[in-house]
């Protein structure tokens, strides 16, 4: 399948984020490696030593440049891998071939690889690769693979909740040697990363670039089609509209989208694991919960990210395709990754348009129609964590 799509590579891709990628890696090649945010970049060090690694493979900068396209190999391995990671944690051996079609041959699971050229799915492969270290109680190399995600993309900072909960859950019997030499490890691995901008003294550039991951488009919406295109008029635009500027009550868009993903992802929680934490607190007993539980917990929680804060991308969903489609591989729900799968598709496509499609005035294309889709697949998945909870409890 690899081979496949190589063969039948799109070379388009968004032209902004192409330019980027070309910039920096003149940059790179002309540079010293902790030099690179001398220009406008904002992204992490770990992609930025792919695109070194692709600068060198190519032999300059300027020939990878002209094959920009060729990037997308990278990360179209991260995609298969994925799929073959889901499957490895699916415990449904005998349905592999039809899963394995779900998402390859799904045309929205790859959009984001072969058509936009981003890089989106390395970070989420790596979360989903921590979550099953973890669940296998190898936290010393569950850590390290979770640093790697959000040192490639912040973004995956949205599942530290799980992450540190696992973390408690592994770590909680095993001696303090085992606790410190699995901190040391993560710790060394994280300084691995940034190992150039320490040696080279440019350790405060990148911090800003850290800090600056927040806030760095101001805008109700980036074209993400959520909640905001369901409850502004049709005369405010919320790509064009300052997030800053005041909604309802005198407050901001932006405190009201943050105040929305604090209720929302609260009260999924709550629905998911409520009652049996207080179950377990009456019991005096350590709660137990399922591989399910975090992964309803992690689609409804990235749901919710992309649905109510602003700023969003359009892309910032991804994670999703991995916890709500190995859920629905588990649970034999199949209902929720069919409807996201159009939802995303839509909502890439109306943006991009790399198909070139005659009809995109059409009522399915317009941002409501898949801000409506995400929305009955949030309230949807909320239904699925009250029933799941109180099944838990039976």
């Amino acid at each position: 399948m690899f081979l496949l799509l190589a063969f039948h590579l799109p070379d388009s891709g968004h032209g902004y984020d192409f330019s980027c990628w070309s910039a920096w890696m003149r940059q790179l090649d002309a540079q010293p490696f902790h030099r690179i945010y001398d220009i406008d970049c904002n992204y992490l060090p770990g992609y930025l030593y792919l695109l070194k690694l692709h600068v060198w493979l190519m032999g300059s900068a300027e020939a990878a440049s002209q094959h920009l396209h060729y990037l997308k190999l990278y990360t179209l391995l991260f995609d298969l891998g994925a799929v073959l990671l889901m499957l490895s944690m699916s415990q449904r051996t005998e349905w592999n071939n039809l899963h394995w079609a779900l998402f390859v041959f799904n045309a929205a699971f790859l959009y984001n690889t072969l058509n936009w050229g981003q890089v989106d799915a390395i970070p989420v492969f790596f979360t989903l690769l921590s979550l099953k270290l973890f669940l296998q109680n190898r936290a010393i190399w569950a850590l390290p693979a979770y640093i790697l995600a959000l040192n490639v993309k912040l973004q995956m900072i949205l599942f530290l909740p799980i992450i540190l909960w696992l973390l408690w859950v592994t770590l909680r019997r095993k001696s303090w040697m085992h606790v410190m030499r699995t901190g040391v490890i993560s710790l060394g691995f994280q300084s691995l990363l940034i190992l150039p901008f320490l040696l080279g003294g440019s350790i405060v550039p990148l911090w800003r670039v850290v800090i600056g991951s927040v806030g760095f488009f101001q805008r109700v919406s980036m074209n993400a089609f959520n909640f905001w295109y369901l409850v502004l008029p049709e005369s405010v635009n919320p790509v064009i509209t300052d997030d800053q500027g005041l909604w309802v009550a005198g407050i901001s868009y932006h405190i009201w989208g943050l105040l929305l993903l604090l209720g929302s992802s609260l009260l999924g929680a709550w629905l998911l694991f409520g009652q049996r934490l207080i179950q377990a607190i009456k019991r005096r007993v350590f709660p137990i919960f399922s591989q399910d539980d975090y992964l309803l917990a992690g689609s409804i929680l990235t749901l919710c990210f992309f649905y109510f804060p602003t700023q969003m991308h359009e892309r910032y969903s991804h994670p999703a395709w991995l916890f709500l489609g190995l859920w629905s591989i588990r649970t034999r729900h199949y209902l929720p990754i069919l409807l996201f799968s159009l939802a995303y598709f839509l909502n890439m496509e109306m943006v991009l348009r790399s198909l070139e499609l005659r009809h995109y005035e059409a009522w399915f294309f317009q941002p409501k129609c898949a801000a409506i889709m995400y929305g009955i697949l949030l309230l949807y998945l909320m239904r699925q964590a009250v029933r799941q909870g109180r099944s838990a409890l039976c």
